[in-house]
């Protein structure tokens, strides 16, 4: 099985890959054998998220459905179709745990709700297919995303702005939050800001 994506389980001893024809495979990472086996669909996994509080598992394909597993109520499977009209590129879970973002090939961030288990709304303003998500490690309202549109936006989803813009000589095919959310390491090649 080829694997596009990874995710280590919060508790450190099992890291989870997505790829091909939807499957899910979990490692113990001292025994190196495997731990967990999930389906989604028979196509590509193309995203995979933990939570911090390791409740939770999401996964994207690239056909835009997002794939929740509730990883403590016997692995129950959620499948919300059409979250995106094209590829989910990645997947991040809010400081809180409470909410579920999602970016796609088709220019939109989508926030979901695990509380209400729905959709709450979608975010335009990249100009192309959006490759990277990652939430602010503390604040429950702050994401940054990274596109292909060579730019990195700020985002609060509370009140669905764009509190930043920033342009940079490349595709930004990674983003990050330092783990105290003050700065912002992204790109292609490298930019750090604040």
């Amino acid at each position: 099985m080829d694997n596009w994506k990874l995710a280590f389980n919060p508790d450190g001893k099992e890291i989870l890959t997505a790829g091909e024809l939807g499957k899910i495979q979990g490692f113990d990472i001292e025994e190196k054998e495997v731990l967990t086996k999930l389906a989604s669909a028979d196509i590509f996994a193309t995203a995979i998220a933990y939570s911090t509080n390791g409740r939770f598992l999401a996964v994207g394909n690239n056909v835009g459905h997002l794939y929740i597993y509730d990883m403590k109520e016997d692995k129950k499977m959620h499948k919300i179709e059409d979250v995106h009209h094209k590829q989910i590129r990645d997947i991040a879970f809010t400081a809180d745990n409470n909410k579920i973002v999602s970016v796609a090939d088709d220019f939109t961030i989508v926030i979901f709700d695990l509380v209400k288990f729905q959709k709450i709304t979608s975010l335009s303003g990249h100009k192309g297919n959006i490759n990277c998500v990652n939430a602010h490690p503390k604040d429950k309202s702050k994401i940054v995303t990274g596109s292909y549109d060579r730019t990195v936006k700020v985002w609060d989803i509370e009140s669905k702005t764009c509190t930043q813009t920033i342009t940079l000589a490349s595709n930004v095919w990674s983003v990050k939050f330092s783990h105290d959310g003050s700065l912002v390491g992204a790109g292609k090649t490298f930019d750090i800001f604040e």
